[in-house]
C-alpha cells in the first residue's frame, strides 16, 4: 500500500464497502509518529497522517480488527485506538519517552516465523522478552514495554495478568480468516 494518505483513505473505503462482520483485518503501522500540539500523526508521503484520522477510518469498519503499532509513539496509537470489543492492539512501547524506532519488530517477526502455530498472544509475549532481553544485554536507558489490549483491558510486558479466555480468543484469530492485510 503506498503510504500516501489519498491511497490510504481509498484503501479504507474499499475496505468499508467490502468488510463482514465475520472478516478479519490485520493492520501493522511501521515508520515515525509524532506528537505534538496538533495530536498524533504518522509521517506519510507528501503529508502527516493524523491519528484521529486513522481512527474514524478503522471505526467504519465492522469486521475484527488485530492493530500491530510498530512505530515511534505506539503507546498514544493505544490510547486513541482501545476501547473497541472486536479491536485487538499490540504495541511497542508503553511511554511517551521512548522515541527511538522499536526493535520489538525485529523479534516478533522472528518469533512469528519460528512458531507459526502458536498463539498471537504467545508469540507477542516471546518477542517481548527478546526485546527486553536486548535492552538489559545493551545496558540500554528505556527499555521498551510493549501492549497489548484486547478489546477491554490493556495488559503490559510480561502480561502475567491475561485470562485464558483472552488467549483461547485470541488463539481463533489468524491469517486464514483475513479479509484483507493492511500496512502503512
Amino acid at each position: 500500500l503506498e503510504s500516501a494518505p489519498d491511497n490510504i483513505s481509498a484503501k479504507f473505503k474499499s475496505l468499508k464497502d467490502s468488510a463482514k462482520e465475520n472478516d478479519t483485518l490485520w493492520f501493522f503501522i511501521f515508520g515515525h509518529a509524532n506528537l505534538n500540539r496538533r495530536g498524533l500523526s504518522l509521517a506519510t508521503e507528501q503529508t502527516r497522517l493524523n491519528a484521529e484520522t486513522l481512527s474514524g477510518w478503522l471505526n467504519d469498519l465492522p469486521c475484527v480488527q488485530i492493530i500491530f503499532c510498530m512505530n515511534t509513539q505506539s503507546n498514544n496509537f493505544m490510547r486513541i485506538l482501545a476501547g473497541r470489543s472486536d479491536r485487538f492492539i499490540f504495541t511497542a512501547t508503553n511511554n511517551d519517552n521512548q522515541i527511538n524506532p522499536p526493535l520489538l519488530p525485529k523479534y516478533l517477526l522472528q518469533e512469528w516465523k519460528e512458531n507459526p502455530d502458536a498463539p498471537l498472544v504467545k508469540v507477542f509475549e516471546r518477542a517481548s522478552e527478546l526485546t527486553q532481553n536486548y535492552y538489559i544485554e545493551n545496558q540500554m536507558a528505556i527499555p521498551e514495554v510493549p501492549q497489548f489490549c484486547d478489546g477491554s483491558d490493556i495488559f503490559q510486558f510480561p502480561f502475567k495478568n491475561i485470562k485464558d479466555s483472552v488467549l483461547s480468543k485470541i488463539s481463533l484469530l489468524n491469517a486464514e480468516n483475513a479479509r484483507a492485510i493492511v500496512s502503512i
